[in-house]
């Protein structure tokens, strides 16, 4: 009598026993990895791999569909991995660049808020000074949040208590963390009625 209850399967590649939960995310992986390879492959070679390893289909089952042995599939499937590897390697390469760029833009913003500090230490805060004159690099979407809200000068931005800003539309994640960035860069963490440091602790994470 058969046990239904038996979690085993073989994998594809090798025949070695795993469980149905390993299976599941090679299963998704491979989905995943070929979805993000759409746009390098030819609609062939997509069908190809999408019936090998999404619809399981075999090298022999694969090779009558397309009149051809089933060596010349074999041969293609190795072609079309090697192929989906480096788009992977490709965005391994890209998301480090981005950590070391984010990291480069944190030393900027430490480097240059150390000089300006140094030059305005004396200088009296004008409120009246527009956002625009700021030497903060801010982002397009920053820009446009604090465009859309009307905020022009620090005399504007200053009105609104801080706590406000998070609950504006679009006003959350990265946007949020580089408004308190600019606060810092700009010194004006004491300008606020509330206490920046509490709203800085609450939402920079």
């Amino acid at each position: 009598m058969k046990n239904n209850s038996a979690k085993t399967v073989f994998s594809n590649d090798n025949n070695t026993i795993c469980t149905i939960s390993d299976q599941k995310i090679i299963d998704l992986t491979n989905q995943f990895y070929l979805e993000m390879s759409k746009n390098i492959l030819d609609e062939k070679e997509y069908d190809i791999m999408s019936k090998l390893l999404i619809e399981k289909q075999s090298l022999q089952t694969v090779s009558v569909e397309y009149d051809v042995t089933k060596e010349a599939i074999r041969q293609n499937y190795k072609k079309i991995f090697f192929k989906i590897k480096s788009v992977s390697e490709l965005v391994t390469e890209i998301n480090a660049l981005k950590e070391k760029k984010n990291l480069l833009y944190q030393e900027y913003l430490s480097e240059y808020k150390k000089m300006t500090k140094r030059n305005s230490e004396k200088e009296i805060f004008n409120s009246d000074r527009r956002l625009i004159d700021s030497h903060f690099p801010f982002s397009k979407r920053l820009w446009n949040m604090l465009v859309s809200l009307e905020i022009y000068t620090f005399n504007d931005l200053l009105e609104n208590p801080l706590e406000i800003y998070p609950k504006f539309r679009g006003f959350k994640g990265s946007c949020l963390k580089e408004f308190i960035c600019f606060i810092e860069f700009e010194n004006l963490e004491n300008h606020f009625d509330e206490n920046f440091y509490e709203f800085k602790e609450k939402y920079k994470k």
